[in-house]
C-alpha cells in the first residue's frame, strides 16, 4: 500500500471499527504516522530473511534480488525511525 490516500482510507476504516470495540485511537493520522514509523523495520527484517534463504535454499525466486531491494527501501526510509 504506497499509495497515501488509499492507507489513509484504510486508517480511516480501521478506526471506525476500531471505535466500534471500544479501542481509541487517537485519529486516523495519528494511525497513519505510527504505521509508517514501522515500515523500516519491515523492510530490514524481509531483506535479513531472503538473505538467509538465499543462503540456505534453492529457492526458485532470486532470494538476493528481494534482500537487495528490502536493504534499499529500509536505507531510503530508515530516516522515519528517528522523527519520533
Amino acid at each position: 500500500m504506497q499509495n497515501r490516500s488509499v492507507k489513509l482510507e484504510f486508517c480511516k476504516e480501521y478506526v471506525k471499527e476500531a471505535r466500534k470495540l471500544n479501542i481509541h485511537i487517537k485519529s486516523e493520522y495519528s494511525l497513519l504516522r505510527e504505521i509508517n514509523q514501522f515500515a523500516p523495520i519491515v523492510h530490514l527484517f524481509w531483506a535479513i530473511f531472503n538473505l538467509y534463504c538465499e543462503k540456505e535454499t534453492l529457492a526458485i525466486m532470486d532470494c538476493g534480488a528481494y534482500a537487495r531491494d528490502r536493504l534499499a527501501l529500509y536505507y531510503q526510509s530508515r530516516s522515519i525511525i528517528l522523527e519520533r
